[in-house]
């Protein structure tokens, strides 16, 4: 049986955009989130838009922190991953 090649999710970027720069996203934004399962350890990706825009500040952290939920789609064990802002393509986090 010979195996078929898969699908790969990424965020295709040109040499000259290396590395891409980086944009804290605002709320409206469109967002493309990339990571791995960790259920089929394969690539996997999401859309969403930017739904809130806050810092957090707590104990365990040395600076407030920026935290960002969007209405993109969860995929189960989806982990460790770059969120991309989609309209210019930087990176959001």
């Amino acid at each position: 049986m010979i195996a078929t090649p898969q699908k790969v999710a990424r965020q295709p970027n040109s040499e000259a955009s290396l590395p891409p720069s980086f944009r804290n996203s605002h709320i409206g934004d469109q967002v493309n989130l990339y990571g791995y399962s960790f259920i089929s350890a394969m690539p996997v990706s999401s859309s969403g838009q930017n739904l809130i825009n806050t810092r957090l500040a707590n104990s365990w952290n040395k600076a407030d922190c920026v935290v960002v939920a969007a209405n993109a789609g969860v995929v189960k064990g989806m982990s460790g991953g770059a969120v991309y802002n989609a309209s210019d393509d930087t990176l959001a986090g």
